[in-house]
C-alpha cells in the first residue's frame, strides 16, 4: 500500500483542471469537473466557489455555496431566504419544486427563469439543489441563458451526480500546543516546487492535496480525503523536519520558508494566473482584490483581509521583495504575485 504521504504528493505534481475531480480547498466537498469546465473563484467569497464553461458562444455557470447551520440558520430558513432573493426579480417563474436524491441525501430542487437584467425579454435560467449534511448545509446553483440550457444538461447531471459533502461529518480538531511548532510552510529539501502548509485550524495544504492532521508527541498524522490516516514520526532540528514511516522509503526532510522581514507588503501585485485579480495592498491598510474593497493586517506569516460587508478571509503569506505567494483562504492551492513597478 503506498503511503499517504507519497499519494499526497502525486496529487501535488498534478494542477487540477476541467477533466479532473476538484476538492474544495478547505476539504468542505468534492465535485468532478466535466471537460472544459474552469474553477473560477470570486476575490473575497469564503462561502463556496464558482466554475464556468464556454460552450459554442453559451456561457455556464456552476456555484456551490456551503452554510454553517445553528439554532437560527436551518436549511428550512435557507429555502426561505433563496427564494426571497430572487423572486421579486423581473419575470420570475418557478418551473419546479421537488424532493430528489443527492450524495445519498434528501434534496430539494428548483427550477426557474427570470429576466436578464436590464431585458424584458432575454431569460436566464436557474436550477439550485439544497441538502444537509450535519451541521452543514450545501446549495449546488447552476445558471445561463435559458436557450443554451440544453447545451450545459450533461454536464450539470455529472456534477451533481459527483457531488461529496464533507463539512458536516467528522471534524478535524484543533492542534494542541505539542504541534504549534510545526504550523507553518514545509519546503521539500532537493524539490522547491513541493510545499507543505500545516495550518493553526488543524488542516493542511500540499500542492493540491488537502486534508487535515494532528499530532502527538513525535507522531504526525496525516489525513487524506478519501484515502483514511497514516501515522508518522517526525523529528525537529531549528527549522529543518524530518517526517519517516513505515511506508516511506527514506525519511522526507522539509525546511521551514517564510517571509523576509525586510520585504514591504503595500503595493500594487499583479498574479501570474489570469483567473485572479490584481490585488493592492496600501501603506495605510486598505485593500482593492478585484472588484472587492475592505481593510488587511498582516500578522506574521499570515495576509488578514476584512471585507467592507464584515466577512474575513485568512491567506497563507509568504513574501520576497517583489514575489509573494498566497494560499488558503478561498483560494484553490498556491497563487504567485509579482510587485508591480
Amino acid at each position: 500500500m503506498p503511503s499517504l504521504l507519497a499519494v499526497a504528493m502525486v496529487l501535488a505534481a498534478s494542477a487540477q483542471d476541467g477533466s479532473k475531480p476538484y476538492e474544495d480547498i478547505k476539504s468542505r466537498f468534492r465535485i468532478e469537473l466535466p471537460e472544459g469546465w474552469k474553477w473560477n473563484p470570486q476575490p473575497g467569497d469564503t462561502l463556496g466557489t464558482w466554475f464556468r464553461k464556454q460552450d459554442t458562444g453559451a456561457l455556464g455557470n456552476f456555484a456551490v455555496r456551503v452554510v454553517k447551520l445553528d439554532r437560527t440558520t436551518t436549511l428550512d430558513n435557507l429555502l426561505k431566504e433563496a427564494e426571497g432573493a430572487i423572486s421579486d426579480e423581473p419575470g420570475y417563474r418557478r418551473l419546479s419544486d421537488k424532493q430528489v436524491t443527492v450524495a445519498s441525501r434528501a434534496t430539494t430542487k428548483r427550477e426557474y427563469t427570470m429576466f436578464v437584467a436590464g431585458s424584458d425579454r432575454t431569460q436566464r435560467r436557474v436550477e439550485d439543489y439544497f441538502l444537509q449534511n450535519g451541521d452543514h448545509a450545501f446549495w449546488l446553483h447552476f445558471e445561463t441563458l435559458a436557450e443554451g440550457f440544453d447545451l450545459f444538461r450533461e454536464d450539470v447531471d455529472q456534477m451533481v451526480a459527483s457531488f461529496v459533502p464533507i463539512a458536516g461529518g467528522q471534524k478535524a480538531a484543533l492542534v494542541g500546543e505539542s504541534a504549534m511548532k510545526l504550523i507553518g510552510r514545509w519546503q521539500k529539501i532537493g524539490d522547491a516546487e513541493l510545499v507543505m502548509e500545516l495550518k493553526e485550524d488543524g488542516t493542511y495544504v500540499l500542492g493540491a492535496a488537502t486534508g487535515s492532521y494532528t499530532v502527538e508527541k513525535n507522531a504526525l498524522i496525516l489525513r487524506i480525503s478519501g484515502q483514511g490516516e497514516e501515522r508518522f514520526n517526525y523529528s525537529l532540528n531549528k527549522d529543518e523536519l524530518t517526517v519517516a514511516g513505515p511506508n516511506l522509503d527514506v525519511p522526507i526532510h522539509y525546511r521551514k520558508i517564510g517571509i523576509k522581514r525586510t520585504a514591504k507588503l503595500a503595493g500594487t501585485w499583479k498574479p501570474r494566473s489570469a483567473k485572479v485579480s490584481s490585488l493592492r495592498l496600501s501603506p495605510g491598510g486598505q485593500f482593492v482584490f478585484g472588484e472587492v474593497t475592505g481593510n488587511y493586517k498582516q500578522k506574521g506569516d499570515l495576509l488578514v483581509m476584512r471585507r467592507v460587508d464584515g466577512a474575513e478571509v485568512i491567506y497563507s503569506l509568504w513574501l520576497e521583495v517583489d514575489l509573494m505567494k498566497l494560499s488558503g483562504g478561498d483560494m484553490a492551492g498556491e497563487t504567485i504575485f509579482d510587485r508591480e513597478k
